[in-house]
């Protein structure tokens, strides 16, 4: 009985947070940015730590992986700094553009540096550090 317990609960909780995560999709305000959202689709790898390859989907979903090890999963959406998002925790530049990542313990935001066919530059926003990736695949 106690086992059951545990599993419907479970359940209510995984579903919860699944419509919670497409909630936030639905709502946030997704602006096309002179940077095709869709070019960053991709397989990255890591250039500071080989171990981490980060796969942004066309269809709006990311994997990060570490060591072959899926550690977060969920969608993403890009939005123009001179998008209004009433949540969004950070100071926003005019015309930048910015890649929020979301999983089931919350949103990663990042200011899209640079972008070309084979190297991605992101700012962590939380925390200010610079991710550089390298194509792997497209």
């Amino acid at each position: 009985m106690k086992n059951l317990i545990i599993l419907v609960v479970s359940i209510i909780l995984i579903g919860g947070g699944f419509y919670y995560l497409n909630k936030i999709v639905e709502e946030r305000q997704v602006v096309d940015a002179p940077l095709e959202a869709d070019s960053l689709a991709g397989v990255w790898q890591s250039i500071e730590d080989p171990n981490f390859v980060r796969t942004i989907y066309e269809n709006g979903g990311y994997s990060d992986l570490y060591e072959g090890e899926e550690v977060s999963n969920g969608p993403w959406v890009t939005f123009l700094g001179d998008a209004s998002l009433v949540d969004f925790p950070y100071s926003i530049e005019d015309g930048a553009m910015y890649l929020e990542l979301m999983d089931e313990e919350g949103s990663l935001y990042f200011k899209v540096v640079e972008k070309t066919e084979e190297k991605l530059t992101l700012i962590y926003l939380d925390r200010g550090g610079v991710l550089e990736f390298t194509r792997v695949e497209q």
